[in-house]
């Protein structure tokens, strides 16, 4: 299976997880804005590392943008517009 090594979860897959669970979190308005903050600054340390993994990084916001939950699609279409910005 692509991206998984001995049965092991690769580095971007943990990342890719991190930051959906933190949208996810960050999005949900049952929980203190204070840990939906804390959740949104793990998003941001999620996108540091996705952005040294160029284009594997690239290529897992793109994922991400197509993940089922609405507000991981937001975060993630966001990231990707502000990466293609910087491209140009």
């Amino acid at each position: 299976m692509p991206g998984r090594h001995d049965g092991l979860v690769t580095k971007i897959e943990k990342v890719v997880q991190r930051y959906a669970d933190a949208a996810i979190l960050s999005d949900d308005e049952t929980v203190s804005t204070r840990r939906r903050n804390r959740a949104a600054g793990r998003i941001l340390d999620c996108l540091r590392v996705l952005r040294e993994e160029t284009d594997r990084g690239l290529a897992a916001l793109r994922g991400l943008a197509r993940h089922e939950v609405p507000g991981v699609r937001g975060w993630a279409a966001t990231h990707l517009l502000s990466l293609d910005n910087e491209l140009v």
